[in-house]
């Protein structure tokens, strides 16, 4: 695996997982649209890193849900072709009714912390993922959670207004 350059950060997978993580938040945050295509140059110009290194980001994004990776077409953010709001949105509902039986069954679950009215859509979704994370803890099923935590993000690329409603849920 090829390292990153000196100013990206450490070498190695904790680099290519923090610019991943950089670049996540900006597809959340809106500064890449649905459906837009990432190139490897934009990406390397950005955070100062090597095509190869690029590579790997891109790797964990497509992991993780954020883009798609195809031939010849590259890099694209997730759109609503990829992730219809209308069917995350009642993923995320009939997931949300399990979990909320588990929280029920397994635990006494206090209401989350507001977060400001002016953090960055990224931020509330980290929120909202690490809930969601403690949930998986307490209840003792955290891949219920993770896949919730995937719905929420794809909401947050796609729809961020159902993201805004999903979140509402979340905090009651």
């Amino acid at each position: 695996m090829a390292k990153a350059r000196a100013n990206s950060g450490p070498a190695g997978a904790a680099g290519h997982a923090a610019i991943a993580a950089r670049l996540r938040d900006r597809i959340v945050d809106g500064q890449f649209a649905p459906g837009a295509r990432i190139t490897e140059r934009e990406v390397s110009a950005l955070f100062g890193c090597s095509a190869s290194a690029v590579r790997e980001v891109f790797h964990l994004l497509e992991k993780e849900g954020a883009i798609t990776l195809s031939a010849r077409r590259g890099a694209r953010v997730v759109d609503a072709q990829a992730a219809p709001p209308g069917d995350v949105q009642t993923t995320w509902d009939i997931l949300r009714v399990l979990l909320a039986r588990e929280v029920e069954r397994k635990t006494n679950w206090p209401p989350a912390d507001a977060l400001s009215d002016d953090a960055s859509r990224a931020t509330r979704l980290k929120a909202l993922e690490a809930r969601l994370h403690d949930l998986g803890e307490a209840i003792g099923n955290r891949r219920l959670t993770a896949i919730l935590a995937r719905v929420a993000m794809h909401l947050a690329i796609v729809d961020p207004a159902r993201f805004t409603q999903v979140e509402a849920g979340m905090n009651r």
